[in-house]
């Protein structure tokens, strides 16, 4: 099939997609540069009204972990920074140390508030954070082992 639009009276089995990713997963029987995407199928109510809806996942981008783009600054980019408060583990309030560092590395990727996109709507407490106590406890054994360091240099006290 050459044609680049298709007309479809029913929802697809699947759509081929050709990408120029390296280090995509690879399917048994197509080329390591194609990959299927499956459609998802949804059903809801709204006002008594009951339907399903039958949808194929396609997104014009890419997703990245924080941890793949530092380093990296982008124009645009759609970031994920909602907090979860339904959580399960028992946290001190307010601290959530992957949220903290979280956030200063996504955002920090963005050239420009413009090009900045919410992937949902996010409420003050989503951002206000809080480091893991012991990485403060850890920060002042450094500072004081620095200051420590900083006075035997400076009376040249390691010399003798």
């Amino acid at each position: 099939m050459d044609d680049l639009f298709v007309l479809c009276n029913l929802p697809p089995l699947f759509i081929l997609i050709k990408h120029d990713r390296n280090g995509a997963a690879a399917f048994t029987g197509l080329d390591k540069d194609i990959t299927p995407l499956y459609p998802i199928e949804s059903r809801g109510e709204v006002d008594g009204v009951s339907f399903t809806r039958i949808q194929v996942p396609i997104t014009p981008a890419f997703a990245i972990t924080d941890f793949k783009s530092q380093g990296k600054s982008v124009a645009e980019a759609c970031v994920d920074i909602k907090t979860s408060h339904t959580s399960s583990h028992r946290r001190q309030p307010g601290v959530n140390h992957k949220n903290y560092t979280s956030l200063n590395v996504q955002l920090g990727r963005i050239e420009s508030f413009a090009g900045l996109w919410l992937r949902e709507p996010i409420e003050l407490a989503d951002v206000q954070n809080r480091p893991d106590p012991a990485l403060l406890i850890e920060d002042e054994r450094l500072r004081n082992l620095e200051a420590q360091t900083m006075e035997i240099w400076s009376s040249n006290s390691w010399t003798r």
